[in-house]
């Protein structure tokens, strides 16, 4: 049964409940450790015990909550909402607001005054939110007025998720105490039906999309709940077992579960019935549409190696890979001696890594040389563009291989530092490290065609060279 984005919620286990001293300040800094400790009258339970209604119901008394945000719409498996909890329960807070994880990252501790906002359930899940629309259903806090109700406080607070069986989530005699907690389900794994396959079919064909998790000691399973415009739509679910974290949500009557990513699923280890699981290999870009910042699930990437680390003109411990048209720098360690070379093909193991933004540039960090796995050979053809082509749509060419026909190189006589090539339609940088092994040769004084790796700068956009002999013809 399908269930929107929306009605999900989120929450967590325990937290310590206390009323504060109030603080009154105008759109304060995020400041980290500040608590301002407003006064709180009310627990999310209270709340919602009070406001139990499917239709909405404004809240008219200054009641104040507090609670720690669970969910975020990093990953955008939510949409425009916030979850959170205290120690007695959890709440959807609907915002119309978009990036709302910069703001309400998952583990901060935010104050809201209830006073003027509406209770409601959509498909039997608790939600807060704004005035009804005209089907009912109430709208989300406008971004303008958010300031009126919500109060940030102290940021990072432990998340911790209650451990529990499928037996009393899908039960109805005890399934309620569980809907919008943050739960994690051990020994679990994706139906055979279900494994290996995209978390969700694209937006384009559905909203969400349900695969059913099972667990060894019974026979009881449960739907895994997925948005279509998740970043992490089409990443394939792991086929072995282990441990599932997300949230636990009713669709009417219907258990469903929640992840906030795809490091919310830790399924690694034997099947229930012995066999082995097997971490899915996933295109390079599908892991780059993940986006900066989210830690990565249980995946391995394959691509060509297209770096050259024994010419020194990449930092140390840097193995650039491609896939089809896109590639990405998969950072070792800075110590780390890379053996592989252009036109190795090679797996790596991400599971766990993070993408971070490096000076400008997208990498993988995390991963370590035993990651690697070299698995036979294979050709980039590097992308003929223009100077111009490249610069207009360089975030799609980077950590790919480029050719450049028929360009100049000024600036200084030899290869070392940033030098200026020119083509008939722009001009961009040519850099290479002091350090490499063909720093001090002469750059060529005629037009030639230069291949080399497309790479930011902070925003410099540029071209590295893996050796003259080799790209520079």
């Amino acid at each position: 049964m399908k269930i929107t984005v929306r009605i999900l919620a989120l929450c967590l286990a325990v937290l310590s409940f206390s009323a504060c001293v109030k603080k009154d300040f105008d759109a304060p800094p995020d400041q980290s450790s500040i608590d301002p400790k407003l006064p709180c009258n009310k627990t999310i339970a209270q709340i919602k015990s009070l406001y139990n209604s499917a239709s909405a119901v404004r809240i008219d008394s200054d009641y104040t909550i507090y609670g720690i945000v669970t969910a975020d719409d990093k990953s955008g498996n939510f949409y425009k909402q916030i979850v959170i909890q205290d120690s007695t329960a959890g709440l959807a807070v609907l915002i119309d607001n978009n990036s709302l994880f910069n703001e309400y990252p998952v583990g901060r501790k935010v104050y809201i005054k209830l006073k003027g906002l509406y209770m409601s359930k959509y498909a039997a899940t608790p939600q807060l939110g704004y005035l009804p629309d005209a089907t009912g259903a109430i709208s989300n806090i406008p971004g303008s007025l958010v300031g009126n109700f919500i109060v940030k406080a102290n940021y990072p607070n432990t998340v911790v998720p209650e451990t529990v069986t499928l037996t009393p989530l899908t039960n109805t005699a005890t399934f309620s105490y569980y809907v919008n907690r943050l739960v994690t389900i051990d020994n679990a794994e994706f139906t055979a039906s279900d494994m290996n396959k995209p978390y969700a079919d694209p937006a384009s064909i559905a909203s969400g999309t349900s695969r059913n998790v099972e667990e060894c000691s019974s026979t009881k399973t449960i739907q895994l709940r997925s948005s279509g415009y998740a970043n992490f739509q089409p990443l394939l679910t792991p086929t072995g077992k282990g441990k599932i974290t997300g949230i636990f949500t009713l669709y009417n009557s219907t258990p469903q579960l929640v992840i906030r990513d795809t490091n919310d699923v830790k399924f690694a280890g034997l099947r229930c019935n012995g066999s082995t699981g097997i971490i899915p290999i996933v295109s390079i870009d599908s892991i780059r549409k993940l986006g900066i910042g989210i830690k990565i699930g249980e995946y391995k990437i394959k691509g060509i190696v297209i770096s050259s680390a024994d010419s020194g003109n990449l930092s140390k411990g840097n193995l650039v890979i491609q896939d089809g048209n896109k590639g990405i720098t998969v950072y070792l360690g800075s110590t780390t001696v890379v053996p592989y070379k252009p036109g190795d093909s090679v797996i790596v193991d991400i599971t766990g890594d993070s993408l971070i933004n490096y000076k400008g540039t997208t990498e993988l960090k995390g991963a370590t040389l035993s990651s690697v796995t070299k698995v036979g050979t294979g050709t980039i053809v590097p992308k003929v563009l223009t100077i111009a082509q490249l610069n207009a749509n360089f975030a799609n060419y980077e950590a790919t291989l480029v050719q450049v026909l028929n360009a100049s190189v000024t600036g200084g006589g030899t290869y070392s530092g940033s030098k200026t090539l020119t083509d008939a339609s722009g001009t961009m940088t040519l850099y290479t490290a002091t350090t490499a092994s063909f720093a001090s040769q002469n750059v060529p004084t005629t037009a030639k065609s230069f291949t080399g790796i497309a790479s930011y700068f902070n925003t410099t956009t540029q071209l590295q060279i893996r050796y003259p002999s080799l790209d520079v013809q």
